[in-house]
């Protein structure tokens, strides 16, 4: 039986991400441990949270994070959570600068629900009620760890919400197609190399923008005290 269009690309794309999952997730369990030993000692509630995201080809899947928020924050309603949400917790916040919440996304990758590199996972219902045909295209492959939008918008496209402006509306309207735009970008240009140059500007962008915006959160909050 002949390949398919783009399968050996394909199947390197998925040895690269179990291998990579793997070694990670190996690697950083002692951290895993200390990260769910703050969590419970921070707030009450679960250590990770689950939540249903789209997939390729629409196919749901439960995406695992670090939790970040107070218990049942997600009942809410709010699809669209900037850092500012009261319902963030202290810890949270931190982690959400450091990205350091996405990580139990490791697994979904070595899983096969992700992959290290695409388009971030979107809210079913969000995908359901705006995307459009051309836009349903970021369907046709697997959801990412990081992504452009990840590098261009650090720490996330909440810092591009005006003030006193619904959050909500103004993701769906005008947030939410930049971000797709970009996610088609992308895979028009995918490859292994390109993955790999987006990871690296993606531990680039933490180190230069997110600790230092860890330290001037936490300059702040003493300064306060």
């Amino acid at each position: 039986m002949p390949f398919k269009k783009g399968y050996p690309k394909l199947m390197i794309k998925r040895l690269f991400d179990v291998f990579t999952s793997l070694f990670l997730l190996i690697i950083l369990g002692p951290f895993f441990l200390i990260l769910a030993l703050l969590i419970k000692l921070s707030s009450k509630g679960p250590v990770f949270y689950r939540a249903e995201r789209m997939g390729k080809d629409s196919q749901p899947f439960l995406m695992f994070k670090f939790r970040t928020m107070v218990i049942d924050a997600d009942k809410k309603g709010k699809t669209f959570i900037t850092l500012s949400n009261q319902d963030i917790t202290w810890l949270g916040v931190y982690l959400r600068i450091l990205k350091l919440d996405e990580l139990p996304q490791l697994l979904n990758v070595l899983l096969g629900d992700m992959s290290m590199v695409g388009p971030r996972p979107e809210i079913p219902s969000i995908v359901r009620s705006c995307y459009n045909l051309t836009q349903m295209k970021v369907l046709s492959v697997k959801p990412g760890l990081t992504c452009i939008t990840q590098v261009r918008h650090f720490p996330d496209l909440s810092y591009l919400t005006p003030a006193h402006v619904d959050s909500e509306q103004f993701y769906k309207q005008v947030l939410l197609p930049k971000k797709l735009n970009e996610d088609l970008a992308y895979i028009e240009q995918q490859s292994l190399r390109f993955d790999l140059i987006l990871i690296a500007q993606t531990i680039g962008v933490i180190l230069k923008k997110g600790v230092p915006l860890v330290f001037k959160k936490l300059r702040l909050t003493a300064s306060h005290r």
